[in-house]
């Protein structure tokens, strides 16, 4: 099986290298003779825009976005690997790096990140992003089967031979016509059935066909036996796991990591029904601007401990513009800093080389607008924007606005030095959280 490496957004094949061009030319030729590949590619390029994929004449060509994963074309022979653009092609561990951040954002301890890393890399195969989010699926349904899943009342309309709850008379009228000995009645039950358990059950049949290590696959495969003995299997909608990740309470607030990782495998895993549709081509890609987003929040949660502050808000949303006839625009920085109730700090994370002009209007306007909301009156006449460090974008710089002088400063974060210092539980953390709000440009 060939590999094709690229980094998010970048071209392959490289117009510069023979090889590349040749192995093109291979691949897209046998893509020609394909057509049930045909099919998964223009299905990929119309619905999922995860990357595009071209037949040229000159051969395959694959543009890729700000998508990270791993799709695997057995029948052509190649897998696709896009990977991070903060890190080098020929890093040996930049899978392991991609993961961390990952396992990082999805609520794994950092004590816990080295240790179930070394577990998996140490294997002899190839490890890939899929198996790795599944591995922590696997975990997170073993801790919630020792303490027990959630039981809830569900409710049933159907014919009973003895009448239980209510009776429903519309129903009831049609049995008598038909001389139905029976009762048409509506009751709750206690039961497993239940949306929380369902979205388990949708992930681990999903993760049970597509993960390539044998002993990891074979787990899964007894969870999925387990669940579905007591659960109907069932495809839940986007919609249904949003509202329920949005209202936990105290009954299933302990389902909130599962979950976090049944919808990022759900969303990414490229088909609809698992229950009525397969495929043997199995993408699964992440979104690295939403996941360095949130790997940059949960630093600060985790490790801003300056002295004195009160509490950090994530992705905190505010009616930015009312339009007529038309639904009210927002806005939504990625962290805002609060002391004393007053908002002290506003900062928005870019995933990207550097600052465009758009970015400097955008924090611009929320400084203007959430000034309003301090109690005091006090301005904020700073904000900051966090991007990574790599290649030779590493500069941080301020930018003044020329009437108001309100400042953005463009601050730099070395994600690998970050992601060691996790690993490690490095106290130096909450220093490099700190000095990312130094004003010291």
């Amino acid at each position: 099986m060939i590999s094709i490496i690229l980094n998010e957004n970048g071209i392959w094949p490289n117009e510069e290298n023979e090889d590349e061009k040749n192995l093109s030319k291979k691949i897209g030729k046998q893509l020609e003779n394909s057509e049930n590949d045909q099919k998964i590619v223009k299905k990929l390029n119309e619905e999922k825009k995860w990357f595009t994929i071209r037949q040229l004449t000159s051969g395959l060509q694959i543009e890729a976005k700000q998508y990270v994963g791993t799709l695997n074309f057995p029948k052509l022979g190649f897998t696709l690997n896009i990977i991070p653009k903060i890190f080098d092609k020929n890093d040996e561990n930049v899978w392991k790096n991609t993961t961390a951040i990952i396992d990082f954002t999805n609520g794994i301890k950092p004590k816990n990140i080295e240790e179930t890393q070394r577990i998996y890399f140490e294997k002899d195969n190839e490890p890939i992003l899929f198996d790795h989010v599944c591995r922590q699926l696997v975990e997170e349904c073993e801790i919630l089967l020792r303490r027990g899943l959630l039981r809830s009342y569900v409710i049933h309309a159907e014919n009973t031979r003895s009448l239980r709850g209510k009776l429903l008379l519309q129903q009831q009228i049609i049995n008598d016509a038909m001389c139905k000995p029976q009762f048409f009645s509506e009751f709750d039950e206690l039961e497993y059935n239940n949306l929380e358990n369902q979205i388990i059950l949708e992930a681990l049949t999903i993760a049970e066909k597509f993960i390539q290590d044998n002993e990891l696959k074979m787990k899964t495969l007894r969870l999925a036996q387990q669940f579905s003995g007591l659960i109907e299997k069932k495809s839940t909608s986007k919609y249904e796991r949003v509202k329920l990740m949005q209202n936990y309470s105290r009954q299933n607030d302990h389902y909130k990591n599962v979950h976090k990782i049944c919808d990022l495998i759900i969303d990414n895993s490229g088909i609809s029904d698992i229950y009525h549709q397969y495929s043997f081509v199995m993408p699964f890609f992440v979104d690295m601007n939403k996941t360095f987003e949130r790997f940059i929040e949960r630093l600060f949660e985790d490790y801003y401990k300056k002295e004195n502050y009160e509490k950090i808000l994530r992705q905190k949303i505010e009616k930015a513009w009312e339009i007529p006839d038309e639904a009210d625009k927002k806005m939504k920085p990625d962290i805002i800093i609060k002391k004393n109730n007053v908002i002290t700090t506003i900062i928005d994370v870019k995933y990207k080389p550097k600052l465009a002009e758009s970015d400097l209007y955008q924090l611009g306007f929320y400084m203007h607008e959430f000034q309003t909301k301090n109690e005091n009156k006090r301005t904020l006449d700073e904000a900051f924007a966090i991007l990574p460090n790599y290649g030779e974008n590493n500069d941080e710089k301020s930018f003044s606005a020329n009437i108001s002088k309100k400042t953005i400063y463009q601050k730099r974060i070395d994600v690998n030095d970050v992601l060691k210092k996790i690993r490690k539980g490095d106290p130096d953390l909450e220093n490099i959280v700190e000095k990312l709000l130094e004003i010291n440009i």
